[in-house]
């Protein structure tokens, strides 16, 4: 059926063509920043890239403190039949889901959420709007056959964003491979430089060659990672994968990044959960740089919320970070105290900043 329709489509397109109307099938359109823009499709019926936000934050009104969560969405599909093998629901089964997932969320109540499995980034913003998330992004990935995305929903405002969408891969053999939906890098206007990494790995389903393709998934994210040695990073999501299991070796094994969840027994730990078995597929990754920001014991897994597993089959994580010792947070009489301390070091007189190191 899927296969029928996508078929379809492209005679249209071919029509299309022949009647000098090519101009109605553009390229992906920039980056938007306004929520009610409307995107145009690119091809296979996946969304250009939507992005919502609001009025700038006051430097005043901006926290030190900054937890973060991951969650699997499972299944965010819209009520609109796309060219794609999307599952389409009832607009009843749309605003169910809607509610439910946004009741979860602001259980959670962090102030940044790496998604998986949302279809649209209408939706994405839609469900930011009712859980108190001004500012979603939602960036067309590779998942061409049921067309879900990872996004980012955000109670602060979003910096630059880089898809690592075309990213070529190898596996173990040598052979050519890619993201299943994207590494999505994420910067925030945060005095810390927060940057997330948000991730949904190559499903289980298919054996050792989806095993190939997770660990060169992970393989990629290190790499990703050591290139953002600088930025205080946080690789989240669904990697579809047990930590003590192959695919998921150059990532864990890294001697730069900690697993927040690390030290948690197996059993204690799971996210995942169906009628057959439950796994530990859910992750939050940080680097040394912002580790020792990490509010100790702070790492959490939600589930125990009520009828969560009618919303999703995986249970958010939610971690929390401290930047109090940042000198953007430091109290002006501790800066001044500070500038004063140094200028005196160097030599000069009290009030007046010293020359800065070359």
């Amino acid at each position: 059926m899927a296969t029928l329709k996508y078929r379809n489509w492209q005679f249209v397109g071919l029509m299309l063509l022949g009647l000098g109307l090519a101009s109605a099938c553009t390229a992906p359109q920039a980056p938007q920043t306004e929520a009610s823009a409307t995107p145009a499709p690119q091809a296979g019926g996946t969304p250009a890239v939507v992005e919502t936000g609001a009025p700038q934050v006051a430097d005043s009104e901006i926290s030190p403190r900054v937890t973060l969560a991951t969650w699997n969405l499972e299944n965010f599909f819209d009520a609109v039949d796309d060219p794609y093998n999307d599952e389409i629901v009832s607009a009843r089964e749309y605003a169910e889901k809607l509610g439910g997932l946004s009741s979860v969320l602001q259980e959670v109540n962090a102030d940044i959420v790496s998604v998986s499995e949302v279809e649209k980034g209408e939706s994405l913003a839609e469900l930011g709007r009712r859980s108190g998330y001004p500012y979603s992004l939602v960036v067309p990935g590779n998942d061409r056959y049921r067309g879900i995305q990872v996004g980012i929903l955000s109670k602060i405002p979003l910096g630059p964003h880089v898809s690592h969408a075309k990213d070529k891969l190898q596996t173990e053999a040598g052979k050519e491979t890619a993201f299943s939906r994207d590494c999505l890098e994420v910067h925030f206007k945060h005095p810390s430089q927060l940057t997330v990494l948000a991730n949904h790995f190559k499903s289980k389903r298919g054996g050792a060659k989806s095993d190939a393709q997770r660990w060169a998934q992970a393989k990629r994210v290190r790499e990703i990672a050591q290139g953002l040695a600088n930025y205080p990073l946080a690789i989240c999501g669904d990697l579809n994968e047990e930590p003590q299991n192959k695919p998921l070796h150059p990532l864990l094994s890294a001697p730069f990044l900690t697993d927040v969840l690390g030290h948690m027994p197996l059993e204690q730990r799971r996210t995942f959960f169906n009628e057959r078995y439950q796994s530990a597929l859910d992750y939050i990754i940080i680097n040394d740089k912002l580790k020792p920001f990490l509010v100790t014991g702070s790492a959490k897994i939600y589930s125990n919320i009520p009828n969560i597993e009618r919303i999703s089959d995986h249970r958010p994580v939610k971690v929390e970070f401290d930047f109090s010792a940042l000198p953007a947070f430091a109290a002006p009489s501790a800066v001044e105290s500070a500038q004063e301390d140094a200028a005196a070091a160097a030599g000069a007189a009290p009030g007046i900043p010293a020359n800065p190191a070359p």
